[in-house]
């Protein structure tokens, strides 16, 4: 036999001896070389976290934590502890679900309705993205978060209040205004079959100025607005007060910003039951006597020259004067429109919460009056009354066509209905 011969016999002996000894059972870091030397394993655990050695080297690649098991990738998989649950941690960092608007996750992983003083918040039934919480006053209130104009509406539920004060006028007597009262009478009860929703603040100049660029709202003729750059109207205001009530406009156009938005003027009705809540009270913090901290007004009055100089501040500027459903400025500050027109008493209003729009009346002197005027009611008095005007029951007549650098307005909305 010839030396190549005898070689590849040797080989082939060698060859048979390691594969029977791998077929008995034996690992790769079992088989030896031929000179009998323990044979070098190579692991291919690289980039795995658990599971056994591809390549037989060890018996596992790593060990995963119990809220894990693993893939067959060899990575360590979270598993997710939702079960039925269709909100709240999922215990792999992210979230089970998420809740529709208005509602929130309870203790057992189900979202349900928020609920503020026993009232269940109802969908917001304005456009955009709204976050919904329990304000000050336990009442629902949204704030828009995304693609709505700023602002903050309060829910009042469906509920009944009297509305006016005491024929007697002793309501307006112990303020030194005994005649002031005049027109809030006889108190009535109203009752709203449906809730409502009701701004928190008035009307900002920043918020009107959207409307405005938006080619719906026409300039006011006064206040902070401006016309004048290099000789050519524009539609501006001076920034410092952005977050001023916006005033200095007529009757429509803030009924027009209103509709801009979906909205309306609240009616008398409304605009009081938000103001007084569901008992008659003086003013929107109760019955205590009015102060500087609690309402922008003229608090210094002795005679009425004593007013002059008084003017409107940012809105909410006084969060010790929030009413009984957690709104602000609704005494003073600026007076505000409603959508009634003016009558010299309540009979004949409506019960039922909605506007008196029929059967004008037009108010004794000292108002002026053309024979075609209308005249409103704007609710809340303001910086340039006494104490007097910003009861909760406090009335003024407006021509709806003139303007006043202390009065503006908020906006309201229907609750959708069942």
């Amino acid at each position: 036999m010839t030396d190549n011969r005898l070689l590849a016999c040797i080989f082939m002996v060698v060859a048979c001896a390691v594969v029977a000894g791998c077929s008995n059972g034996s690992s790769a870091a079992d088989a030896t070389t031929v000179d009998g030397s323990a044979a070098e394993c190579v692991s291919k655990c690289a980039g795995r976290e658990c599971g056994p050695d591809p390549g037989g080297c060890a018996k596992d690649c790593g060990t995963c934590p119990s809220s894990h098991l693993c893939g067959a990738s060899g990575k360590c998989e979270c598993v997710k502890t939702c079960g039925d649950a269709q909100c709240g941690p999922d215990g792999c960092g992210g979230e089970c679900g998420v809740c529709g608007q208005g509602e929130q996750c309870g203790a057992e992983g189900e979202c349900e309705s928020i609920e503020c003083g026993d009232v269940e918040c109802p969908p917001f039934p304005g456009p955009g993205t709204w976050n919904v919480y329990c304000n000050e006053k336990d009442h629902c209130e949204y704030s828009c978060i995304g693609a709505c104009q700023p602002g903050i509406e309060i829910f009042v539920p469906s509920s009944a209040f009297p509305m006016g004060s005491a024929e007697d006028g002793s309501e307006c007597a112990q303020l030194d205004f005994p005649d002031a009262c005049a027109y809030e009478h006889p108190i009535h009860d109203v009752a709203f079959s449906f809730g409502y929703f009701v701004d928190k603040l008035e009307v900002t100049n920043s918020q009107y100025s959207a409307c405005i660029a938006s080619g719906t709202c026409s300039r006011p003729d006064s206040g902070p607005w401006k016309k004048v750059l290099d000789g050519m109207d524009i539609d501006d205001y001076d920034q410092a007060y952005e977050k001023f009530p916006v005033v200095g406009l007529s009757w429509a156009q803030a009924v027009q910003y209103c509709v801009w938005l979906g909205k309306e003027l609240p009616s008398e009705a409304r605009w009081e039951r938000a103001a007084s809540g569901l008992s008659h009270q003086l003013f929107p913090w109760g019955d205590n006597k009015a102060t500087a901290d609690m309402a922008v007004y003229c608090h210094k009055f002795t005679l009425l020259d004593d007013c002059v100089g008084f003017s409107v501040e940012p809105v909410g500027s006084r969060p010790k004067g929030l009413s009984p459903v957690g709104a602000m400025d609704m005494a003073g500050n600026a007076a505000e429109f409603v959508e009634d027109c003016f009558h010299g008493s309540y009979q004949g209003a409506p019960v039922d919460g909605e506007a008196h729009i029929t059967g004008c009346e037009q108010p004794p002197m000292p108002y002026p009056v053309g024979e075609d005027e209308i005249f409103r009611i704007a609710r809340g008095g303001s910086a340039a009354v006494p104490a007097v005007g910003i009861r909760t029951s406090a009335r003024e007549p407006i021509n709806e066509a003139t303007s006043s650098e202390t009065v503006g307005f908020r906006c309201s909305r229907d609750a959708d209905k069942p």
